[in-house]
């Protein structure tokens, strides 16, 4: 049997561990205050990826949506500074085939010594 001093010591240990737990993940909170929320089509998993980018034109981020096109994939590129939440698709399927091209007609052909 077992006495009632080890049921409450039990009791406040789980207490304590689940209180340090809660404390311990409210640290990891994120303030979301002036957020831009950028959002695309569902379908084609929009914002599976997020990369940060700087140019001379300003910071954006570049969105992955790997289902889109055919389920070849495309990049979005969306302005971080100013008031716009519109993201605009780079439509990369045809600029990367032209570089593919050329890049498989020299790993096809055979190398001169």
């Amino acid at each position: 049997m077992i006495r009632m001093e080890h049921v409450w010591r039990r009791i406040a240990f789980a207490i304590i561990v689940i209180s340090d737990r809660i404390i311990q993940s409210q640290s990891y909170n994120v303030g979301t205050s002036g957020a831009t929320i950028f959002s695309g089509p569902a379908s084609e998993e929009f914002g599976y990826t997020v990369q940060q980018a700087t140019n001379a034109q300003g910071k954006w981020l570049l969105v992955g949506a790997p289902w889109s096109g055919n389920r070849k994939g495309d990049v979005y590129k969306c302005p971080v500074l100013g008031s716009s939440n519109t993201c605009n698709k780079l439509n990369l399927q045809g600029k990367v085939q032209r570089f593919v091209q050329p890049l498989s007609s020299l790993l096809n052909s055979s190398p001169e010594f």
